[in-house]
């Protein structure tokens, strides 16, 4: 069996202070579509966040990431920030909607100032698309409220997040032109992986043939960019498009005047319970954001535990997975699959949705959804 590959301690921690959301997105996985009263029992209080901040750091995290949910739905949320920020070295990130943000959420620049890097998700430039995936018919509407907001307190550390699926993957050279109309400088475009509850959401998975057109798009777009306040472009593709990236990959990229970083996940494995630890929002720690509600994957929580004792755990469900490629490896569609060394296996939390099983594959990497036709929603 390999090793355990990763640090022997965390340094990234995502931390969830509320799971409650005013959206209904239908790609949710955090469980954010409970009411605000239902997650608030279930939320720590300021005082927890004081102690954990405390035990992450002296673990050697420095890196805070903050989501949820919708993290400025918490009338304490910039106290939190407060807290993070108190200790030297640290990097804050915090992941929104943004549609609170102009409902007087934000006094004065020096809250802003707390937040290294705020990304608003949105995951269309056309309205009525980007509320039916909210589920909300204000949506974007209140979404550009906000970022207006963010611009009147001239903050100029803003990124967008875009999920992208199978009806809106077309629109990526739009959601392009949209950061740099709103003077964007960062842009997330994420890989839609179906940890959701919703078992019909394996229609809105994209294949191979989609993430090229995707690829392609994104680097004729970049190409036609100068003088823009744009500075980055992540784009996380399926493990198993590394070699279709290989292929397409030229000098072009290092030319743009925006920095393009293309990224896998899963790459070689499955990263969870690696260099991040996982933080839920009332206190229960797991291995992966796509985790967070699902306790089969907890290891404990920060609170009532020695983190000794979470790190053993870790290293534990570490070991569990790579049994689990080493199981994947020996039978069914992996063991004759030519991107094995790039995916083995997938995403553990897809296959225990769809399996109730860690060591079966993943369904939405496997060639049937590589091979899909390359179509989409139009308005």
């Amino acid at each position: 069996m390999s090793k355990i590959w990763v640090g022997e301690t965390p340094k990234t921690a995502y931390i969830y202070p509320t799971i409650a959301c005013n959206l209904k997105c239908k790609m949710c996985y955090s469980g954010g579509n409970i009411s605000h009263e239902q997650s608030s029992l279930k939320e720590m209080d300021i005082g927890s966040y004081r102690i954990i901040t405390e035990k992450l750091y002296n673990l050697g995290v420095r890196t805070f990431d903050v989501s949820g949910g919708e993290p400025f739905l918490r009338k304490d949320i910039f106290t939190l920030f407060e807290i993070i920020k108190s200790y030297s070295d640290t990097v804050l990130l915090v992941v929104s909607n943004g549609t609170l943000l102009r409902k007087n959420t934000i006094k004065n620049i020096d809250q802003l100032k707390l937040i290294d890097r705020l990304y608003i998700s949105i995951d269309s430039p056309i309205s009525q698309f980007h509320n039916e995936i909210r589920g909300d018919l204000n949506a974007f509407e209140d979404s550009m409220k906000g970022i207006e907001t963010l611009m009147e307190h001239s903050y100029n550390s803003l990124g967008l997040n875009c999920v992208i699926m199978k009806d809106n993957y077309h629109l990526v050279e739009d959601i392009i032109d949209l950061a740099i109309h709103k003077r964007i400088k960062y842009l997330n475009l994420l890989r839609y992986i179906d940890v959701s509850n919703d078992k019909e959401a394996f229609s809105d998975q994209l294949g191979e043939l989609h993430y090229e057109v995707i690829y392609k798009k994104i680097l004729n777009k970049l190409k036609s960019i100068a003088n823009a306040e744009l500075e980055e472009v992540v784009l996380v593709l399926p493990g198993y498009c590394f070699n279709m990236y290989s292929k397409l990959k030229g000098k072009e990229e290092k030319s743009l005047s925006v920095k393009l970083i293309v990224q896998f996940d899963p790459i070689r494995g499955c990263p969870a319970f690696g260099d991040s630890i996982i933080v839920s929002s009332d206190g229960n720690v797991t291995g992966c954001t796509a985790m967070v509600n699902r306790p089969e994957f907890f290891i404990g929580n920060i609170i009532d535990e020695d983190v000794e004792v979470l790190l053993e755990r870790r290293n534990q469900w570490r070991r569990s997975l790579r049994q689990r490629e080493e199981i994947l490896k020996r039978q069914g569609t992996c063991s004759s699959c030519d991107f094995w060394w790039a995916c083995r296996g997938g995403c553990p939390v897809v296959s225990y949705k769809y399996n109730d099983d860690i060591n079966k594959y993943d369904p939405t990497c496997s060639k049937s959804i590589r091979g899909n036709n390359v179509t989409g929603k139009t308005y």
